[in-house]
C-alpha cells in the first residue's frame, strides 16, 4: 500500500463485531471513529500517533456499555491531511 487509510470492515453488514483493517505507511496521528448517517460521532476507535505498518481492530458495535441501534453508520479515518468515510451497516 502507498497511501495510508482503511483496507477493510469485515463482517458488513454486521449484527455484533466487525474487524477494521488499515495501514499507514508513514508515522502519523489517526482518529479512527464511527459516525451515524448526521456525521455525530457513535464510538471512538483510536486516536493518536500510530507507527508505520498494517493494523487490525475488532469493534464490539457498541459505544461505552451502550450497543449502537441498528442502521447504517460510517468508519471515519482522519489523519494529517487525508480523510476517508467507508460505510458500515450495523444490522440488530
Amino acid at each position: 500500500m502507498r497511501v495510508s487509510g482503511l483496507t477493510g470492515i469485515a463482517p458488513n453488514p454486521a449484527s455484533g463485531s466487525t474487524r477494521i483493517k488499515f495501514a499507514l505507511v508513514r508515522e502519523e496521528k489517526v482518529r479512527i471513529s464511527v459516525v451515524d448517517v448526521t456525521g455525530r460521532e457513535a464510538a471512538l476507535l483510536a486516536d493518536g500517533p500510530m507507527a508505520p505498518g498494517s493494523y487490525s481492530m475488532l469493534w464490539d458495535g457498541r459505544k461505552g456499555s451502550a450497543r449502537l441501534s441498528a442502521g447504517v453508520y460510517f468508519v471515519r479515518w482522519t489523519s494529517t491531511g487525508r480523510s476517508m468515510n467507508r460505510k458500515l451497516v450495523v444490522l440488530p
